[in-house]
């Protein structure tokens, strides 16, 4: 059995009527078809990992930094805020 990991920012769909990034440029909400189109292009390719968009893969490398030094940079980001910016449907349960 193989496994794909899949690793994405905001995605718009069944589960958010709304969502807003704090850094649309860098980090974009994602339509749900393109996720689904990545996903089953990875798992064609046998991959690994999914990080989608692009920029996600360097999170594992800022854990390198100090302690302090990595949670002034989320904050200034914006990390704790996140699901603030997201609109659930109705019936939908938050993460």
């Amino acid at each position: 059995m193989r496994t794909t990991l899949v690793c994405t920012s905001f995605v718009q769909g069944s589960t958010y009527l709304a969502a807003r990034s704090p850094l649309p440029h860098l980090l974009p909400v994602l339509r749900e078809c393109d996720v689904a189109e990545r996903i089953v292009r990875a798992i064609l390719h046998d991959e690994a990992r999914v990080t989608h968009p692009a920029l996600l893969a360097i999170l594992p490398a800022l854990h390198a930094l100090p302690t302090r030094a990595f949670d002034a940079l989320a904050e200034r980001l914006g990390v704790g805020q996140l699901m603030d910016r997201v609109t659930m449907r109705s019936g939908a349960a938050a993460a």
